[in-house]
């Protein structure tokens, strides 16, 4: 009985924790109704050995019944795997077409696919990101815009059927179309060294894990306003050629910071932090409102030099940058920091009193 129980909770771990759960109640439920007979056999004095072994038979034939019905589950899903692996090869077969109408198709053939079968919808979303990190045709626009669109409509928190733990992996590619996912939850994105040519719109997203954005360009506006990381980012060397609003957002740290007595001290969330090194803001750039609970570091990078050439450093430049009650909770570093044009500043708050005279020293020098 116990190799058989193993089993089933071995066989449990392959199927959906509904099924499980329904099946290990009733064997749970057949062997308690064995002890509970026995019991009372006993207490009447029944000692009919025959009407014992009956009715063991019974709940070892039910539990038979219950690792049979496993076998069973696990055939059909084995099937559907397989069925939805093929789609989806189908599916990129149609992507790989000359014909935009035919491409635009393979889209929604992968979305399809991984609505209806789960467990491969983080294949399905690798598909479609790896289609636009390819050099693709100069009519591929159509497509493009509807791999964006049908990206966001399964990754909205609205979506009652929402894909989860999803990763979005658009390192180094080139971005033609306003790329949009608004109010989408994203377990790791990865924009490194991609090129945005038009509008950037991550409003109200909720990025799960560390996110990547270094050496990132920004052709356009870009709004990433009232989102979520909650892991930290990096944007370092990134170039912002347009304006850019982070108003209302967080960064946040899973790591909780350690506690210290004197907040001057070094980095307290060091292994999780929110860079912006030798990023130049060509444009406006709003730091409103977003609050950093991670440590942040907007200091400029120095440069590799070969052997005995003189050291240089990437400052990070604003053009004109507002920071207007934005809050700095944990540590923020501001060396190598110029602005060309205007800083707006208004009820900044700093946990670290030397962040805050480095702070105002930069503001100060930008508004001689």
């Amino acid at each position: 009985m116990t190799r058989i129980l193993k089993k089933i909770w071995n066989d449990g771990k392959n199927l959906s924790w509904n099924l499980f759960a329904v099946m290990l109640f009733w064997c749970v439920l057949g062997v308690l109704g064995v002890f509970v007979s026995w019991m009372l056999w006993s207490q009447v004095g029944l000692t009919d050995s025959a009407s014992h072994v009956t009715a063991s038979l019974a709940v070892v034939g039910g539990v038979g019944g219950v690792v049979a019905l496993v076998i069973a589950f696990r055939k059909q899903s084995a099937a559907e795997r397989g069925e939805g692996q093929d789609r989806l090869n189908d599916a990129v077969r149609l992507l790989g077409d000359s014909q935009p109408s035919t491409r635009i198709a393979g889209v929604y053939a992968v979305i399809a696919t991984g609505k209806r079968h789960t467990d491969l919808r983080e294949q399905a979303a690798d598909i479609l990101c790896g289609y636009l990190r390819t050099t693709r045709p100069a009519d591929d626009s159509p497509v493009e815009s509807t791999i964006i669109h049908r990206l966001q409509d399964v990754l909205r928190k609205d979506n009652p059927d929402r894909w989860q733990h999803i990763d979005i992996d658009v390192h180094g590619a080139a971005i033609t179309e306003p790329f949009e996912l608004t109010n989408s939850v994203i377990a790791t994105v990865d924009f490194s060294h991609t090129t945005f040519n038009e509008q950037v719109n991550l409003d109200g997203a909720e990025f799960e894990n560390f996110a990547l954005f270094q050496n990132t360009t920004f052709k356009a506006y870009v709004s990433i306003a009232k989102s979520t990381f909650q892991d930290g980012a990096n944007f370092s060397r990134s170039e912002f050629y347009d304006g850019v609003h982070f108003t209302d957002s967080e960064f946040l740290v899973r790591k909780p910071a350690p506690k210290m007595d004197n907040a001057d001290q070094g980095p307290a969330n060091i292994d999780h932090p929110t860079l912006f090194n030798a990023v130049h803001f060509h444009s406006i750039a709003y730091f409103n409102s977003v609050r950093f609970v991670t440590d942040c570091d907007f200091s400029g990078l120095s440069r590799y030099q070969p052997a005995g050439d003189e050291s240089k450093t990437d400052l990070t430049s604003f053009d004109v940058v507002t920071f207007l009650r934005t809050k700095f909770l944990a540590r923020a570093y501001f060396r190598g920091v110029e602005v060309t044009q205007e800083i707006h500043t208004e009820r900044v708050e700093f946990k670290s009193t030397r962040d805050k005279q480095v702070f105002d020293k930069i503001v100060a020098e930008a508004r001689q």
